[in-house]
């Protein structure tokens, strides 16, 4: 690893295994993409708590080495669970964390399509209502006040980048990077990308309701 990361290297038997992916990934945003400063690791914290929880691994806190936590551990946790319980953990997690971000992205990518006046406004509102309902602002999350357990977080914000990616169109000033900054960044929407997106918010409330109404 050295080799490859160069001055950048750190030795990850030293480090919790959160903290040597969000390095790897810092590392790798600043090399190939030019992002500086990138704290991955508000988002990779939870995610790999998220798994913890679901293999049984709730009594290892984040931050601090977790003595077998590794592809035997998850293997020996899945044997002594009963296959319901592996199926409800997973029909869970795909549907929580997976499923419901994702469409709600999607559903914003095709409002963004037909009315791009509204695009930066619906793609910073989806990440900071995502922070709203958590209680859990992205600055407590840096200042490790408030970390998050859970998925969602993350694929909303992978699937809004990767939705940004397709609706930028520098003809029309939308540029990739002004994506990144309201999908990344703590704004007031409403007041840092005003515009008549209303419809947008009416449909999303609905289907979101509808959405958990079935799964109940």
């Amino acid at each position: 690893m050295s080799n490859v990361l160069g001055e950048d290297s750190f030795d990850p038997t030293d480090l919790p295994i959160e903290e040597t992916i969000a390095r790897l990934v810092n590392v790798g945003a600043r090399r190939m993409l030019g992002i500086q400063n990138l704290d991955s690791g508000i988002y990779i914290n939870p995610a790999v708590a998220y798994v913890k929880k679901f293999f049984g691994f709730d009594d290892f806190k984040s931050g601090k080495k977790a003595k077998g936590f590794g592809i035997s551990a998850m293997l020996d946790a899945l044997a002594r669970m009963s296959p319901r319980q592996v199926e409800d953990r997973l029909a869970e997690a795909v549907s929580e964390e997976l499923i419901e971000p994702t469409l709600r992205v999607w559903r914003a990518y095709k409002f963004a399509k037909k009315r791009p006046s509204c695009a930066l406004n619906i793609m910073c509102t989806i990440n900071r209502q995502e922070e709203q309902e958590d209680g859990v602002s992205a600055s407590q999350r840096r200042s490790k006040k408030a970390p998050r357990v859970g998925l969602k977080p993350v694929v909303t914000k992978v699937s809004s980048l990767a939705a940004g990616w397709f609706l930028s169109n520098p003809s029309e000033k939308l540029g990739f990077w002004k994506f990144y900054d309201a999908i990344m960044d703590e704004h007031v929407c409403e007041v840092k990308y005003p515009g008549d997106c209303v419809e947008f918010h009416v449909e999303d409330q609905k289907a979101t309701t509808e959405y958990a109404h079935s799964e109940l």
